[in-house]
């Protein structure tokens, strides 16, 4: 299909061989085909909306020159009418996008007579400091971002914290759902076997480091007492602030694994009985899904967490709470009762099956769309 439309390879597509053969297309703009594109749009597309006869677009920001190179140089927008020509496109999504070429994905929706989405799971206009994530401190792509959510017609936030966060900011209408990362049958693994070792982790990008250091003292407490526990960290290194940790009984895992499936796969076989879930109680984490919990249980790996938004909404069976004063005597707790470890996995995999499946997520996907007119088939 995107050989026929003359596109370059890195865009992704997904839905029937031929678009021209569907009545609805989505076509979404970001700067990079990450997890948050994988988990938002390609699983649902890919497993349960695209075989309905739905299809999707994913445009990457490094393809934007090479599609205009195609059409003789021409602005972003004409080249993607040229690109497109034929083509009847039923939405335009820009998600994450923060790029300089904003204003003409906004005119080539507005041509087409074409509703206009920005999707976003994190508040990137207030990115606190201590992240060190400079990127969207840029002032043109702060305005790449105020300046689509003031011209789009829906703003589809992660979560209702981030909703309210957002609308703050100009901006017509703004959308969330309960459902930000989903399951499916292949997702679930079971736990890992119980051994005399206590096997710790921590999976996370860099951005997250300032999470794991909130609770890292007390962590440090519980190997130092306990000799048979080890902990892992998956996503950075940790190595700057071990000081307090037993030096060997600290992995580091950079985390490379091609893709978010990949990572998906990889999770189960690190082994861990317990994952870690702590949160600086800040505002730009209020907004934060699910999502390590979600991934944790689907692993067969018990979680301990931050006892606030976004995992406070989890049934207590589910998942062990703590506050930060605890998470020494929580996770001492958790350590030493591998049966509750197993009753809980057991209860969030029922939880997740109930309420997060891709069926449901796809339901959400396709209400959120036809606020803006987009009825997706099936």
């Amino acid at each position: 299909m995107i050989r026929q439309l003359n596109l370059p390879a890195g865009i992704i597509y997904i839905g029937p061989e031929n678009a021209r053969d569907t009545k609805k297309i989505i076509v979404n703009f970001t700067d990079a085909i990450d997890p948050t594109q994988e988990i938002s749009f390609i699983r649902p597309f890919r497993h349960f909306l695209a075989e309905r006869g739905n299809s999707i677009f994913l445009i990457p920001a490094s393809q934007l020159e090479r599609i205009k190179q195609r059409y003789d140089q021409k602005p972003i927008d004409d080249a993607l009418d040229e690109a497109f020509k034929g083509v009847e496109i039923d939405l335009v999504i820009l998600s994450r996008y923060t790029g300089p070429h904003w204003q003409e994905l906004l005119r080539f929706a507005q041509k087409r007579s074409v509703p206009i989405a920005v999707h976003l799971d994190d508040n990137l206009l207030e990115v606190p400091a201590e992240l060190k994530i400079d990127t969207y401190y840029e002032p043109s792509r702060k305005a790449a971002l105020l300046g689509t959510l003031r011209e789009s017609d829906l703003v589809i936030a992660s979560t209702a914290p981030l909703a309210s966060q957002l609308s703050g900011y100009e901006h017509r209408k703004i959308v969330y759902g309960d459902i930000y990362c989903s399951v499916m049958d292949q997702d679930f693994y079971p736990p890992t076997a119980q051994n005399e070792n206590i096997r710790i982790g921590y999976m996370a990008g860099y951005s997250h480091k300032h999470d794991l250091e909130y609770v890292a003292e007390e962590i440090a407490a519980v190997l130092r007492e306990y000799k048979n526990a080890y902990l892992e960290v998956s996503g950075f290194d940790f190595s700057v602030a071990t000081s307090p940790f037993p030096a060997d009984r600290i992995k580091f895992r950079t985390g490379t694994y091609g893709t978010y499936n990949g990572f998906r796969r990889n999770l189960p076989k690190l082994g861990w009985d317990i994952g870690l879930a702590p949160l600086r109680p800040i505002k730009y984490n209020k907004c934060k899904a699910n999502t390590k919990w979600v991934e944790y249980c689907c692993s067969g790996i018990a979680v301990l967490a931050a006892h606030d938004a976004p995992y406070s909404a989890i049934p207590s069976d589910c998942v062990a709470f703590s506050d930060r004063a605890n998470w020494q005597d929580n996770l001492a707790n958790l350590m030493e009762n591998p049966t509750l470890r197993f009753e809980m996995t057991a209860a969030a995999m029922t939880y997740l099956r109930k309420k997060f499946s891709l069926e449901a997520h796809a339901e959400q996907i396709k209400k959120i769309f036809s606020s803006v007119g987009v009825d997706l088939r099936g």
